[in-house]
């Protein structure tokens, strides 16, 4: 598999004829220069937020309720399920609440700064270990306990046809959305896949040899080139879902589409590989006011004719315009091929 993966979908009918006029003629391919709407940074309500604010941002009242109701539910149905043993830590179980519910995210991201290789680190009284400010906000059985039983959908109602990342999806898309509003990107942005590290069982793993983590979750995402700030983004199962590929010839354009869909005739300029790269995704995003940077496979449809056939010199180039505003560029060996 390449770093870009393998979108697997049946055979689709050809939505365009895909021709395209190049010539030597700069003038028809002078590159689009929009000014840029809106203002970049982050949103003015949360500038002069301290850390505990912020974090609330995120972590609103509404999730936490959400995430409270989903999990208390989950516990309840898998305790009817379960013989508990007279010293199980079950017993122990009492409905979740808000607080706790804050608490335990806090441990989680706090687990990321201060990493220790197991939970019980975290509340030993080990002077060499301790970190006494866990075990002043928490019990170790009862981080347990909504460890065990933290949940976000209601199982019973799930049918055989969800979506394989439904039991995480109502979180992943709120947070999204709290991305998109917290900050609003500067003109440079980018698309391209994420990889996030996950060791244990899942169906849909992924492995990107080229990512740091090799072995984990994929999603593809929108983030901006500067601070690398991820704007927007849904996760890759092995196929997907409910992207609108209906009006494109190439998936990875519905894909680019679908992530810019609120940037969209904004004058942003978004840069891609070559796995995402083509004339179609191009005109698509300059038809909407949106410039387009990327490297492009040799055997993509529509580049110009001599673009492959050409003998070029090490130092020599090849230039062709597109009447819609496109530029391909080849420098020397067909080793890179850019489009703008």
């Amino acid at each position: 598999m390449s770093s870009a993966g393998v979108v697997q979908t049946n055979k689709r009918k050809k939505v365009e004829n895909m021709q395209y006029s190049w010539s030597n003629d700069e003038i028809l391919g002078c590159c689009a220069n929009y000014e840029l709407t809106g203002t970049p940074g982050v949103h003015p309500d949360i500038t002069t937020f301290e850390p505990h604010q912020l974090f609330e941002f995120f972590v609103t009242d509404e999730i936490c309720d959400y995430i409270v109701e989903q999990t208390n539910l989950y516990a309840l149905q898998s305790l009817k399920e379960k013989q508990l043993k007279p010293k199980s830590r079950f017993k122990m179980w009492t409905p979740v609440t808000r607080d706790e519910i804050r608490i335990y995210i806090g441990l989680i991201l706090y687990r990321g700064i201060i990493w220790k290789p197991t939970y019980e680190l975290y509340h030993t009284t080990n002077v060499v270990y301790a970190t006494p400010v866990v075990r002043k906000v928490i019990k170790y059985d009862r981080f347990r306990l909504i460890n065990t039983f933290i949940n976000f959908v209601d199982n019973s109602n799930l049918e055989e046809s969800a979506l394989m990342c439904a039991k995480i999806k109502p979180i992943h898309d709120y947070l999204f959305t709290l991305f998109r509003k917290a900050y609003v990107p500067q003109r440079n942005i980018a698309v391209d896949e994420s990889l996030l590290l996950w060791k244990g069982r899942l169906s849909w793993k992924q492995y990107i040899p080229s990512k740091r983590a090799r072995f984990g979750l994929k999603s593809f995402i929108l983030a901006e080139s500067k601070t690398g700030y991820i704007w927007n983004g849904f996760l890759y199962t092995g196929k997907v879902d409910k992207i609108n590929t209906d009006n494109y010839n190439y998936i990875a354009t519905s894909i680019v589409m679908t992530l810019m869909k609120n940037l969209l005739n904004k004058a942003y300029c978004v840069f891609i590989d070559n796995w995402y790269t083509s004339v179609e995704v191009c005109h698509k995003l300059l038809l909407n006011k949106t410039d387009c940077v990327g490297t492009v496979r040799k055997d993509r449809k529509g580049l110009p004719t001599g673009l492959i056939c050409k003998k070029l010199q090490p130092d020599e180039k090849f230039v062709q315009f597109e009447k819609v505003q496109v530029l391909c560029v080849r420098n020397g060996e067909i080793k890179r091929i850019s489009i703008y």
